[in-house]
């Protein structure tokens, strides 16, 4: 099949760098082998697949709103969100593998509300302003990681909850935005008041 990709074969992309628009392995029962790529549309994992583990990225450009369906399966591999004007929205909870990078570059992330969704190791990167909220305005989103300092720059967070043990700076003088509705955040350490 091409993609979207069905049946049960194992399935690599050969190349060290593999572009593709949609990815929807909706009924694939196969593996998924850890591989570089780059998806410029919505990303969907079926509930039967194996997902393989690695340190290759896949990166999400897309400059366009696009979904992010994980239907259970942890991602553990690195992620990066680098599409200027690109919006991901996680139709469920996301679950990546420890230690692994979830690198916001350009765009915007809505993490599923009322869900908790677990992140390896959450870092922003570059000077344009991101944007880290959740799927509906007003319901909170929570984001883990289990250990760590998160230190972020150029980064405007709303509704979001930060937990897990992980301590979460977003410093207003890093230039970041508190956007309400934000808890476990710290936005002031630097100038001497308690997170909120």
């Amino acid at each position: 099949c091409a993609l979207p990709i069905c049946g049960s074969d194992t399935v690599t992309f050969s190349t060290s760098s593999r572009r593709v628009n949609n990815m929807d392995f909706t009924g694939f029962s196969g593996t998924f082998t850890n591989s570089q790529q780059t998806i410029h549309g919505s990303y969907t994992i079926s509930t039967g697949m194996t997902v393989g583990a690695g340190t290759e990225v896949t990166t999400f450009a897309a400059t366009t709103a696009q979904t992010i369906t994980t239907n259970g399966k942890t991602l553990d591999f690195p992620i990066t969100f680098d599409g200027v004007g690109g919006t991901w929205s996680f139709a469920d909870a996301l679950t990546q593998g420890a230690g692994k990078a979830f690198t916001m570059t350009n765009g915007t992330v809505q993490l599923k509300a009322g869900a908790t969704s677990t992140v390896g190791a959450f870092a922003t990167s570059g000077t344009n302003m991101k944007y880290l909220q959740s799927t509906t305005n007003g319901v909170q989103a929570t984001i883990s990681q289990a250990s760590g300092v998160v230190s972020t720059s150029y980064l405007t967070i709303k509704d979001i909850n930060a937990t897990g043990g992980a301590t979460w700076q977003s410093f207003i003088t890093d230039q970041n935005v508190d956007g309400g509705d934000n808890t476990g955040w710290d936005f002031y350490a630097q100038i001497g008041r308690a997170h909120v």
